[in-house]
């Protein structure tokens, strides 16, 4: 018995511009007059995005960033997914051209 393991199409690069424009559009109407000078760690970004894949087989893009989050927050979750990515900790793909985005980690324990 061989194991098989599903290879989804990569994604386009337009389709993840689309998915971003998206998500920071949604962030925008979050956006509150009052501005204040937050500090926030990529680091500590990346860190709960892998919190966040943990337990899952694979997530959608959009469910990583949250529905209330500040356009700042929003550019940090973004980089932070990037990096990960940069890194191969995590593995973004689609599995039809336009389709729903999915983001999964890449499991470094079994590949080594």
């Amino acid at each position: 018995e061989q194991n098989t393991v599903e290879q989804l199409p990569s994604i386009h690069r337009d389709d993840l511009y689309h998915a971003w424009i998206a998500i920071l559009t949604r962030a925008k109407v979050n956006r509150h007059h009052q501005i204040k000078r937050e500090t926030l760690s990529v680091r500590a970004y990346m860190s709960q995005v892998l919190r966040d894949l943990r337990g899952h087989k694979q997530v959608e893009f959009y469910d990583l960033f949250s529905p209330s989050a500040t356009v700042a927050e929003v550019v940090v979750t973004f980089l932070a997914i990037l990096e990960l990515a940069k890194e191969l900790l995590l593995e973004i793909s689609q599995a039809k051209d336009s389709g729903i985005i999915y983001v999964c980690a890449i499991d470094t324990a079994s590949s080594a």
